[in-house]
């Protein structure tokens, strides 16, 4: 803890059609690659066993971001795996996969209620439609802005009073 790293759980690091992260074999090598970054998303599954396997490996971020989980029990045993041997200020943010508002609102609820889910970050889903529409001519830059706005605000309001310490 204390590396001010976050690391995100997307999809299958130990797949060599992965990505980035393709070859890298043992802790030696995964230090190697966390050991030149103080901020990170690495792609990896989201499931508490993946969290266990990189702490495993020495790879302790501060905060996880998390894919959406549609039940409580699964947010729970990933703030459990994240905090796991003593790692009680370590955090977990809620992903927003670019879905639809509908599901991420689900997301947000369900996350909100666990103590160790701090945040969200939903990026795509506030912004890729104003600015499409934007693109598109069909909405102005000012209009653009206060709808990214409005957007983002409506899922703080879904979080901050569902949001438990």
């Amino acid at each position: 803890m204390g590396n001010e790293m976050a690391v995100g759980s997307l999809a299958d690091y130990s797949n060599p059609r992965a990505g980035a992260t393709s070859g890298l074999t043992d802790q030696q090598d995964w230090r190697k690659l966390f050991s030149a970054f103080t901020h990170i998303v690495l792609v990896a599954n989201s499931d508490e066993v993946r969290i266990e396997e990189l702490q495993d490996a020495q790879v302790d971020p501060d905060v996880w971001k998390i894919e959406g989980l549609d039940r409580r029990e699964d947010c729970l045993k990933m703030v459990a795996a994240a905090r796991r041997g003593g790692r009680t200020k370590v955090g977990c943010i809620i992903l927003g996969r670019g879905e639809d508002d509908r599901k991420v609102r689900e997301w947000l609820t369900t996350a909100a209620s666990v103590p160790g889910f701090i945040g969200f970050a939903v990026g795509r889903t506030v912004f890729w439609e104003p600015l499409i529409g934007w693109r598109d001519k069909k909405i102005t830059p000012e209009d653009t802005v206060a709808e990214i706005a409005r957007r983002y605000r409506q899922f703080v309001s879904i979080f901050e009073p569902a949001h438990v310490a």
